[in-house]
This record gives C-alpha cells, sequence and structure tokens, in this order.
C-alpha cells in the first residue's frame, strides 16, 4: 500500500500550573525536614557548648585547686623555715629588735631574685652565728650567697654552708675551694686575678690561708654581684619567681592559723603522753591474761599429744 501523506501528532506537555505543584511538593517535603535537622544540629550544638564548658569548667577548676594546694604547701614550708630561723636568732642571744633587722637584712637581699625569704632567713641564722653582723655586712653577705648560689645552680642553704665556713674559720681553705669548683663557681681563676697572680700561686695563698673572709667577700663581690638579679629576666628565674609568689600567698593565707597549729600539735602530744602512761598497765593485765590462758592450755595440749603418740605406738 502506497504511503499517501505523513502526520504528525504533538506530543509536548502542557506544564500549565505544573511549576507550582513541584515548588509546593518540594517545600511540603524539604521544610519539616529542614526544620527537623536544623533543631537536631541546634540541640547538637548546645549539647556540646555544654560539654565543652563544663569540662573546661572542671579543668578551670582543677587547675585552681592544684594551685591552692601547691600555695598552701609552699606556703606552710615559708613560714615554718621563717619559724626556725627566728627561734634560732633568739637562740643565739639576739633580741627581738636585733632579729627583726636580720629579717630585713634576708628580705632586702632576695627581693628581686628567684630565692625566697624562708632560704634567705635559714641562710642568715647561720651567717650571723658564723660572726657577720647584722646590718649592711649582713645584707651585702647574703647578696653575694645568692649570687654564687645562682651562678652555682643551687640553693641558698647550700651556698650558704660554704660561705659560712669560710665567715667561722676567717680564712678560705682548699675544702671550700674544690666545693665551689665543683659547683662551677671559677673561684681560683678569681683569686688569680684579683691578686695578680697564676692559679698556682693563688692556691698556695689559699693552702696558707692568706685569703681571709673579707678578701673573699671581695673576690665574691667583684665578680659575681648582681647574678641573683639577673637571673630572675631567665624562663627559669620567673618560674622560680612564680613559685616564691605563691609561698608568699600561701604564707598569707596560713597566716592566721600557723600560730595555733603548734598549740594543736602540743595538745596532741599531751594527749599521746597519757594514753601511753595507761597503755602500760593495760599492756600488762592483757599480757598476764594472754600468759595464764598458754599456762592452762600447754599442759592440756601436751597431754593430747602424748595420748596421741601412745595411741600409735599401741596400735
Amino acid at each position: 500500500m502506497a504511503e499517501v501523506a505523513t502526520a504528525y501528532v504533538s506530543l509536548i506537555p502542557s506544564f500549565r500550573g505544573g511549576k507550582k505543584a513541584i515548588e509546593k511538593g518540594l517545600t511540603g517535603a524539604m521544610v519539616p525536614a529542614g526544620r527537623t535537622g536544623g533543631q537536631r544540629a541546634g540541640v547538637a550544638a548546645a549539647a556540646a557548648l555544654g560539654s565543652g564548658l563544663r569540662k573546661g569548667s572542671l579543668a578551670v577548676t582543677a587547675a585552681v585547686v592544684g594551685t591552692m594546694g601547691v600555695a598552701l604547701k609552699k606556703g606552710f614550708s615559708r613560714l615554718a623555715n621563717i619559724e626556725d630561723a627566728t627561734a634560732k636568732l633568739r637562740g643565739l642571744g639576739h633580741s627581738a629588735k636585733t632579729v627583726e633587722t636580720i629579717m630585713t637584712n634576708a628580705l632586702n637581699a632576695v627581693r628581686g631574685t628567684a630565692f625566697g625569704l624562708d632560704e634567705a632567713a635559714t641562710v642568715a641564722a647561720g651567717v650571723v652565728a658564723a660572726g657577720i653582723k647584722p646590718g649592711k655586712e649582713l645584707e651585702n653577705t647574703l647578696k653575694l650567697v645568692a649570687d654564687a648560689a645562682t651562678i652555682a645552680g643551687t640553693s641558698m642553704g647550700e651556698m650558704g654552708a660554704i660561705f659560712n665556713k669560710v665567715a667561722a674559720a676567717n680564712r678560705l681553705s682548699m675544702e671550700e675551694v674544690n666545693q665551689l669548683s665543683d659547683r662551677g663557681v671559677p673561684i681560683m681563676q678569681m683569686l688569680a686575678k684579683e691578686f695578680g697572680v697564676t692559679a698556682a700561686e693563688a692556691r698556695k695563698m689559699v693552702s696558707e690561708g692568706e685569703v681571709d673572709f673579707k678578701r673573699f667577700r671581695k673576690v665574691m663581690q667583684d665578680n659575681l654581684a648582681g647574678a641573683a638579679l639577673e637571673s630572675g629576666n631567665t624562663t627559669r628565674g620567673a618560674f622560680a619567681n612564680l613559685g616564691a609568689a605563691l609561698s608568699r600567698f600561701g604564707a598569707a593565707l596560713l597566716s592566721g592559723v600557723f600560730p595555733y597549729i603548734k598549740d594543736v600539735f602540743n595538745q596532741l602530744i599531751v594527749w599521746i603522753d597519757n594514753l601511753t602512761e595507761k597503755a602500760g598497765p593495760f599492756a600488762s593485765t592483757v599480757g598476764e591474761k594472754i600468759a595464764n590462758a598458754f599456762r592452762t592450755v600447754v599442759p592440756l595440749v601436751k597431754a593430747f599429744i602424748n595420748g596421741l603418740q601412745g595411741g600409735t605406738a599401741g596400735g
């Protein structure tokens, strides 16, 4: 059959109103989903923020508690050391006014350094006992102890013990020279420079007792003065100063309580001593009862054992 004509049918759909229908459908599905997702995201964010704040708060609280603990410990040690030094000074016969002067010298000697008043007070007690007079002489000596301790990287107490030996004997010996040299203080080179001699000649001077405390102190002054103050500008010095600040803070917190702590200890001592006195007779009574019990039981045990042995032998 022959093709007479070709017909075309239009299949283009009509979207009249379709756009609005699609938008409505999408909006109906997306808005609730977005609202729910947003709410969940908001809740999650709030929970995370709250958790972070709680953790941060706990961390801060823990840090504060830890810092307070360190401060109180250092404060107690500071107060106890100062009290010990003060008691030692009174024991050496110094008046209240002299003790006050010595404590002022100790404070001035370490102000601005990485060392604390408690260390300086302890050293001061020993230095004064070795013959150094309270006042400017003591203050300068304590500063030199701090300077030498800084160079040696040691405590004021350890360095103060070396100074005390020289002051007490009024001469520098090879023992102190070796102690200083071992701690990184080039004392022999310093002596040689001071007296314009060789190291060997300086050693001979020391061995013959020609270097008294006054000359020793001058050598230290000329070579080490200011070292302790300079150390406060270092990171390690700043950290040490932080520790000193915490000890001062702790001491301030405990200042009202500390004087009564020894009273509590004294009361406990009395109570324990009384308990000890009563414990003696009580222990004797208990011991006698135990001894009587053993005296009663032992023969019975022996008889029982003997009976067993006899029965075994007879069987």
